[in-house]
Order: C-alpha cells, then structure tokens, then sequence
C-alpha cells in the first residue's frame, strides 16, 4: 500500500512536469510577431510557475513519504505484538498437546488432546492501556467544560456591596444597595449616600478651602457647602498650602513660596477689590521655613511651624509684626499646630516620645500633656471643636487613614469616628467635615458627618484626587 501510494505521487509529479513543457513548446513556437512574443513571455512566466509548483509537489510529496512511513513503522510494531500474542498462544497448545500425549496413544490420544485445549484469546495489552487513557481524558474534558461554565455565570456576577467606615459606636455604613460587581477602574469607588432628608446638623452655610496638587503646583480651592462645584481662590506660580479661616470668617491664612521662601499669609475676603491677588498681605518677612498657620480666637495672632536652629517648632506672632513668641524649644521636631477657641492652648504634634503623637500645650502654665499616647499609631492634623473640649485629628494605622476624636481632659481615650483625613469642625460643633479618597485613587469627596446625633456623612463636593485641609 505504501509503495503503491508513493507512485502514485510520482507520476503525478511527471505530468506537472509534461504539462509544463507542452505549454512551453506551445507559446515559444515559430514567429516573430509581437503576439509571438508576448506569447514567448507569457509562456516563460507560465513554465516558471509549474516549476515552482513541481518543487512544492516535490516537498509535499517528500513530507507525505516520511509521514507514511511513521504511519508503517507504527503499524509494524502494532504487528509485531500481535504477533508475541499468538507465539505464546501457540506455546501453549504445544504444551497441553505432549501432556495429553502421555496418557494415550495414537491418533485418538493427539484427537482427545486437542479437543481439550481450549482457544484462549489474549487482548492487546496497549489496547487495554488506550482506552484507560481514553476515559480518563474525557473525565478531565467534563470537569474543564464544567468549570468554565461555573466561571461565566452571569447569575454570580452581582452581589451586595457594604461599605463600613469608622468603629464601635460610632461606625456607620455608607451604602448596601445592589450594584453589579466590577473589576479595574470600572469597580464601585467610593458609594455615594442614598438620597435622604438632610439632617438638620448639615443644614449649614459656608465655604470649605483645600488645596489641591496639579500639574506639579499646589493652589488654595474653595467650595461653598451644597454647591458641590469647586473654584480656585488662591493661585500662584509657585506653590501654596495650609489654608485656615479665622473665627470670623473674613479672613484666610496659608503658606506660600511666591516670594521664593516659605512664608505666612493672610486672604482678606472683606477687602474692597476685584482682583484677589490684591488682596493677599504677607505676614512674615524671614528666612526661616513657615508653614502651618492657625489664627487666634480674636483673629489678631497667627501660630505656625517654624523652622529655626535646625529644629522644627512652634511660634506665635502678632499678625501686624509687633511681636513674636516662641512656645516651643524641645529638642525633638514640634508643628502642625492650632489654637484653642478660648485662646489659652494650642495642640500640636510632636516627636518627643518617640512616636508621632499629639501634644497639648497650656500658655498659662507652660504644661505640656501628650493627647494621644499610642505608641503604634501616628496622628496628626488635631482641629479643636468649637466649644474647645474635643480635638479631631487624623491617625495612621495599617496604611489606613482614618478620623479620631480624644476629649482634652481624658488623655488615651481617643475613637475612631471615619475613614478620612484632615478633619475640621463646622461652626456650631454639631458636624466633622473630612476628605476622603477613592477606592481606586482616582478622586476625593468632602464628606461632612454628623457628630453629635450620629449617621451617615454627606458629599459636600468631589474634588481631585489627593485634595487636603479642608
């Protein structure tokens, strides 16, 4: 079969290669008209094709050949077993037949004989041996479809999703409706309140500033509470930060490099003026780094961090110039300070028990009293409430930002209330306003929670990811 197979390939090669020469002699004949001439170079491009196609029949017919003997080498061997089998099928006939023959003689002896040898038929072990595989192949074939079509049910592509912020008593949940599960960018960020009556507490007016990072330059935002669209108020070549309202409301500190340096300035909202960059009044006029104002409850100081003899501390200066008081000198860095509202503290962070925590300093006595004192955690950013008993601040835990509040009189005893950063207090106490990012970083809310009664926080405005101090 194969040798019959090969000629058959053989001859068909010839007649490509006799149908090529026929039409050669056919167009290259006699003449010497232009058609005996296109018919020439029509024939050349005819003949050079069947050649082309003679080599590939070639090629194909050399790979056929291999192919076919694989095949015939398979065979034989499958051959050669069968052949064992019936080797030791014919042993043991001879066998039984010389034992018959021991017993009886003759012709009717070897007759008996082989009337008792029974055929035994012997099946293929490699036959055996394929259809094990066989069935073991399908079993894996079942499971992997069964899988897959476990994998792409859309019926399991939707469940609850119950965001939880905060702790204890305090922890609310932001929303439990059903939404469709989503991976990447495309997945639930940061869920979005119910639509609700809002609480009486955060019925309140104002504007809320931040800063936002852009384009490598950080600019002073403003968002007016229920407006939810966010306008750039203080903007600059350079960078500017630490945005803080005094009591009244009239006027906005922050630090800014405009004049190459990190200085103290102040925003008068109530000045006359269009243009608000006529408006801006610098308030210090040093070398010294300067970051971090807080205004005093009458408006007419200003505490910073202050960046002085290689260490960081906190002072206090009147804002026309006249004086300037150092309130802190340890050796270990001091700053994010705020003043109290009745103007006799000032809570700051400090390094000076080995972890970042928060400090309280009285003015009257000099005392100083960590607030905080959690060794594994880091805060920072206090904001004292309105009636000066409660400080909110940020804490680190577990690469977790969240929102404390500690009562000054109670050291050690501060709760998680959020999850946020830079927290604030609005006018009348009754609610926190804190910034909080994105699950996927990809934008930030405002939030304001209600303290006092409780329940879940509010959007006041999303804003660009990585927007700070409200």
């Amino acid at each position: 079969m194969l040798l019959r197979a090969y000629r058959i390939t053989d001859r068909f090669g010839i007649l490509l290669l006799k149908m090529a020469e026929f039409i050669y002699e056919w167009l290259i004949g006699s003449g010497s008209s232009l058609v005996i001439i296109l018919k020439r170079i029509l024939g050349g491009i005819l003949a050079l094709v069947m050649v082309i196609l003679g080599v590939i029949w070639k090629l194909l017919r050399a790979i056929l050949g291999v192919i076919l003997g694989i095949l015939g080498f398979v065979v034989s061997a499958l051959l050669g077993l069968f052949g064992v089998v019936t080797r030791t099928g014919t042993k043991a006939t001879g066998a039984m037949a010389d034992r018959a023959s021991q017993g009886a003689t003759g012709a009717m002896a070897r007759r008996a004989a082989r009337a008792e040898v029974d055929v035994i038929v012997t099946e293929d072990p490699l036959k055996v041996q394929n259809r094990r595989l066989s069935v073991l192949v399908m079993a894996f074939g079942a499971i992997a479809i069964a899988a897959i079509l476990y994998a792409t049910d859309q019926s399991r592509n939707s469940s609850p999703v119950t965001t939880f912020t905060g702790s204890g008593a305090d922890a609310f949940v932001i929303d439990a409706t059903q939404v469709p599960t989503q991976s990447g960018l495309a997945a639930i960020a940061t869920p979005i309140p119910t639509a609700t009556t809002v609480p009486e507490v955060l019925q309140v007016g104002g504007t809320i500033a931040f800063t936002v990072r852009e384009r490598g330059q950080t600019d002073i935002w403003a968002v007016e509470v229920g407006s939810r669209q966010p306008i750039r108020i203080i903007s600059s070549s350079t960078d500017d930060r630490d945005p803080k309202w005094n009591l009244q409301g009239d006027r906005l500190a922050f630090a800014s490099r405009r004049d190459g340096n990190w200085e103290l300035y102040f925003f008068d909202i109530s000045a006359p003026g269009a243009d608000p960059t006529a408006n801006i009044q610098r308030l210090t006029y040093d070398l010294a780094f300067q970051a971090a104002p807080s205004w005093s409850d009458d408006g007419q100081w200003v505490v910073s961090e202050n960046y002085q003899e290689n260490n960081l501390d906190i002072v206090a200066r009147r804002i026309d110039g006249s004086q300037v008081v150092r309130l802190t000198t340890d050796a270990a860095p001091d700053f994010s300070p705020v003043w109290s509202p009745n103007g006799r503290q000032v809570a700051f962070v400090s390094w000076r028990d080995g972890n970042q925590d928060i400090y309280l300093v009285d003015l009257n006595s000099q005392a100083v009293t960590n607030l905080t004192q959690t060794p594994e955690i880091e805060e920072d950013y206090p904001a004292f409430s309105p009636d000066g008993r409660l400080i909110a601040y940020s804490s680190q835990q577990g690469g977790q930002e969240q929102v404390s509040v500690i009562r000054i009189d109670q050291p050690g005893t501060g709760q998680v209330v959020s999850i946020g950063r830079m927290p604030t207090w609005s006018p009348d106490g009754l609610g926190l306003a804190y910034i909080a990012d994105a699950i996927d970083n990809s934008r930030s809310f405002i939030y304001v929670m209600p303290y006092q009664t409780g329940g879940a926080p509010l959007i006041i405005s999303e804003v660009p990811f990585g927007a700070d101090h409200p």
